[in-house]
C-alpha cells in the first residue's frame, strides 16, 4: 500500500538524513496510519523540540500515552506540546482531558475556562466537566463547592433540569431553603412545556 511504500521511503531518507525531524515526523505519520503505534512513537521521539513540527510530534506522542494508560506520559507530552505552541487546539483539549482523568480538575478548568467564550458550540462538553468536578466534591460533602461547580455548569446548559435539581440538592444540604426551592423552580421551567414552576 501507499503507507508502507512511505514508511520504506521515510526510514530510507531517515538513515542518509538523521537529523531531519522533518523525515521523523512523517515517518511517524506513516507508522501510525500502519497501526505501529510503539513504533511510530519512537519515530516521533526522535523529532527535535526546536522543529517546527515538534508541538504536533508531541501531540501525537501524548495521544499514544493516553491509548496505553500512561496518563502522566501522556500529560508530560501534551504540556510540552502545548508549551512550544499554545494555538494548537486539539493539545488544550487533550491537556484538559488529561488533567481532569487525573483528578486535577482545577488544572483543567483553566483550560477549559479559556474556551469558554471562543467555542460556543461546546457548552455541553463544558456543562458536562463542571458537572462531574461538581460530583466529586457532592460526594465528599464538599456541598458549597459543589453548588458552585453545578451553577457553573448551568452556565453552559441552563436548560439542564439535572443541573438545577443538583443545584437544589446542594442547596438542602448547606440549609438554603429558599436557594433550593428557586433551583426546583427552574427544574421544572424546563420540563414543562407551558413554563409553569411548581407550588
Amino acid at each position: 500500500t501507499q503507507f508502507v511504500d512511505a514508511v520504506s521511503c521515510f526510514e530510507s531518507a531517515a538513515e542518509i538524513i538523521t537529523n531531519n525531524s522533518a523525515i521523523w515526523f512523517n515517518l511517524g505519520l506513516a507508522r501510525l496510519c500502519l497501526g505501529q503505534t510503539n513504533s511510530g512513537a519512537a519515530a516521533f521521539s526522535a523529532v527535535d523540540t526546536n522543529s517546527p513540527v515538534a508541538a504536533q510530534a508531541q501531540y501525537h506522542l501524548a495521544v499514544i500515552a493516553a491509548q496505553q494508560g500512561s496518563v502522566t506520559e501522556a500529560i508530560r507530552h501534551a504540556t510540552l506540546s502545548s508549551t512550544i505552541d499554545p494555538l494548537i487546539e486539539e493539545t488544550r483539549w487533550l491537556l484538559a482531558g488529561l488533567r481532569q482523568q487525573n483528578g486535577d480538575y482545577q488544572a483543567a478548568a483553566a483550560i477549559y475556562d479559556g474556551f469558554a467564550t471562543t467555542h460556543p458550540g461546546e457548552d455541553e462538553r463544558l456543562a458536562r466537566f463542571y458537572a462531574d468536578w461538581a460530583a466529586q466534591a457532592e460526594h465528599t460533602g464538599a456541598w458549597a463547592a459543589a453548588r458552585i461547580r453545578y451553577e457553573k455548569a448551568q452556565l453552559y446548559q441552563p436548560r439542564d433540569p439535572r443541573i438545577h435539581m443538583a443545584i437544589a440538592r446542594c442547596a438542602s444540604a448547606l440549609g438554603d431553603t429558599i436557594g433550593a426551592h428557586e433551583a426546583l423552580d427552574r427544574a421544572a421551567i424546563t420540563v414543562n412545556k407551558n413554563g409553569i414552576p411548581f407550588d
